[in-house]
């Protein structure tokens, strides 16, 4: 389904949708992951109580985008894309992780601060994510959506934004696109600002998304 309109993530009128949400709403960044100094900036948080700690008042939920695409084979057999999708996110519930599947305006996963004291309150937190695997990248490379898909997250209004490549170009058939999957990695570390991540395949994917708190902050 969609996601919430900000009345529903902020308690305040409106009728905007998510996208417009993403700009609103209150953020948080996890400080387990911050130096002193980050944790001294001006750091947009959703609202807690006199003397509450964030873990008494809020859970965090990783959100993964319902057209999200992992690998179909499973196990030696071949999963529908519906039930691919549901295995890997059970298997991302496995770790222990409260995960829920909606449709996103941009990237493939963000989190969410859910209040325990008013439900329906929620808040978007300020870290978005887009997943490839390094045949999707080629894919996406070839039919230009890989520019269209930085430009949703980079208008987001997110400052954290994440770029997950998952497997090595040099599995790739081609060496010229192994060539320009590598070079489109370092473009968006260095020239697009994005942090990116590393994994060898859907299971390391699936401890990256679980564990938030490993998410490198950027520079």
């Amino acid at each position: 389904g969609s996601l919430p309109t900000s009345q529903e993530q902020t308690g305040r009128s409106g009728s905007s949708q998510f996208a417009e949400g993403y700009r609103r709403c209150g953020d948080w960044r996890l400080e387990s992951v911050q130096s002193p100094a980050d944790q001294m900036r001006s750091l947009r948080s959703p609202p807690l109580p006199p003397g509450r700690d964030f873990a008494d008042v809020y859970d965090v939920w990783l959100i993964v985008d319902g057209r999200e695409q992992f690998s179909t084979s499973i196990g030696g057999q071949r999963l529908s894309k519906p039930d691919a999708l549901e295995h890997h996110i059970d298997r991302i519930r496995a770790c222990n992780v409260k995960v829920e599947k909606r449709q996103l305006p941009a990237g493939d996963a963000c989190w969410i601060a859910k209040s325990k004291l008013n439900p329906g309150e929620e808040y978007v937190l300020d870290a978005l994510l887009e997943r490839k695997s390094v045949s999707d990248l080629e894919g996406s490379i070839k039919s230009k959506r890989a520019d269209t898909q930085k430009y949703y997250m980079k208008t987001s209004g997110l400052r954290m934004l994440y770029y997950l490549v998952e497997g090595h170009p040099h599995t790739l058939h081609s060496p010229h696109m192994q060539k320009a999957v590598k070079t489109v990695i370092v473009q968006n570390e260095i020239i697009h600002g994005y942090r990116v991540l590393r994994t060898e395949n859907p299971h390391q994917s699936h401890h990256m998304l679980a564990n938030v708190r490993s998410l490198p902050l950027p520079n």
